[in-house]
């Protein structure tokens, strides 16, 4: 009888260990500055309040992969391994990000209000402002000690959000403020001969000093004009990456049409070059073989205007 009660011993033993080891939970979700042991493990005991790690900025999340939560459970003494190397946890943290160009446009008000031209870019020191608020953080952007030098454009100042509450953040920022002018750029990849739609374009600003004098500035020189090479989208663009569409295509067959007064003749040929509306291309007169110049006039359409070339049709 002394060894069935030494095996249910052991059993009741096994079974209190087992209730007492802790479970990793499938996710997190932490609402502090501090995760604590209880988000990471269930059954954690007395444990559960400890600080384990910091929490990740407000609106971002982490990892923590296997190896980091079994160092931690063995350094805190919870009683947890992992089962594979695959265990891991995500940990998350509500809130809202106030990027670049929430922060640059309440900069821009502020600077105004101090001198600075309107319509002015701002070229930042460093890396591009970012601010992660609470969810409980109430709206808005506020821009304390503001300095700002007209002659060199240069500024810094403090950009807090969530001004007054426990929860606020403040970011220092500085940097300068450039001239700008909207330039049209792709909106997408073009390639060689496709024409740009007033749907692929869209205005950017960009600084006058990097322009030369062969960008396009206005998008009606760029709607309507078939690309000469494959273009990039957000690329600048220069004069001669356009050009008019090509109505003629070189080796094609196209109408070739005589006018000379009120008469009007036409044959077929084919052109020996593209040409778009009013360019000069030769042509080939397929049934005398002679070649001729005219003027591109439409898709697949040239014209020879009346006098001495006229002959040369026949």
């Amino acid at each position: 009888m002394r060894i069935p009660s030494l095996l249910l011993a052991a059993a009741i033993a096994a079974a209190a260990a087992a209730a007492d080891a802790a479970t990793l939970r499938p996710s997190a979700t932490v609402d502090a500055d501090v995760v604590r042991v209880g988000d990471i493990f269930e059954d954690a005991g007395h444990l559960a309040e400890a600080i384990i790690a910091p929490a990740p900025r407000p609106g971002r999340r982490y990892v923590l992969d296997a190896n980091w939560l079994a160092d931690n459970a063995r350094a805190m003494g919870i009683d947890w391994r992992p089962s594979s190397r695959f265990d891991r946890i995500v940990v998350d943290r509500p809130g809202r990000i106030v990027g670049r160009e929430a922060i640059s446009e309440a900069l821009r008000d502020a600077l105004r209000l101090e001198g600075a031209p309107a319509g002015a870019g701002i070229e930042y020191a460093g890396r591009a402002p970012e601010l992660s608020v609470p969810l409980q953080a109430p709206p808005g952007l506020d821009i304390q000690s503001l300095s700002y030098d007209r002659a060199t454009g240069r500024f810094s100042a403090m950009v807090v959000a969530g001004a007054g509450h426990a929860s606020a953040q403040r970011l220092p920022v500085s940097g300068r403020l450039v001239a700008t002018r909207q330039v049209p750029v792709l909106r997408r990849a073009v390639q060689s001969g496709e024409i740009v739609r007033a749907s692929d374009v869209e205005l950017v600003d960009v600084r006058e000093e990097s322009l030369r004098r062969d960008v396009l500035v206005d998008a009606g020189q760029v709607v309507g004009q078939s690309a000469r090479r494959p273009l990039r989208a957000g690329e600048v663009l220069r004069d001669n990456d356009l050009r008019a569409p090509v109505l003629v295509n070189r080796n094609g067959l196209v109408t070739i049409v005589l006018r000379n007064g009120g008469m009007s003749l036409s044959a077929q040929g084919r052109a020996l070059d593209d040409g778009a509306r009013g360019d000069t291309v030769r042509v080939l007169n397929v049934q005398s073989k002679r070649t001729i110049e005219a003027q591109v006039i439409g898709p697949d359409a040239v014209a020879v205007i009346g006098g001495p070339r006229a002959g040369l049709l026949n």
